[in-house]
């Protein structure tokens, strides 16, 4: 593998580095967004994190071809040059696992408002229904009542 190889890689990495810090801080972002229940900037949000998740995929794509090397037949400019690489390949492990934990807990805070607003619904219906069968008719009444006797 040449140098320009190894430089390539080192590219892909970064990227894919910056890529995921981005993730990160989106989930934050959209975690404190769930829990205020502010869906438009939600959903805002949502589309830029969509987008990078592309993009991550792009990325990921782009590192296929690296993946099946031998690590120690790669040939660095120096060792320091492999050792950043090493370190932000090391970081974007982690950062993918925060984004996942962050992914879960969202997912859980939404699914959380979304059953207390469908319990909030269904007591405001069954209270609605319980007004309605307590409400004294209003206006003329149409219905009579024949009290004579036919005979």
């Amino acid at each position: 593998m040449s140098h320009s190889d190894t430089e390539q890689l080192a590219k892909v990495i970064e990227r894919r580095h910056q890529c995921l810090q981005q993730l990160r801080d989106l989930g934050r972002r959209q975690a404190e967004l769930a829990e205020q229940g502010d869906l438009s900037q939600l959903m805002k949000l949502l589309g830029v994190k969509n987008h990078l998740i592309g993009l991550l995929r792009t990325i990921d794509q782009e590192l296929a071809p690296f993946r099946g090397q031998d690590p120690e037949t790669r040939r660095w400019a120096s060792p320091a040059d492999r050792d950043v690489c090493r370190r932000q390949a090391q970081a974007c492990e982690q950062l993918l696992a925060e984004v996942i934990e962050q992914e879960r807990r969202s997912e859980s805070t939404m699914t959380a408002r979304r059953d207390e607003a469908a319990n909030r619904l269904q007591g405001a219906h069954v209270a609605q229904q319980a007004r309605r069968a307590y409400q004294v008719p209003t206006g003329p009444v149409t219905g009579r009542l024949d009290l004579s006797s036919g005979s």
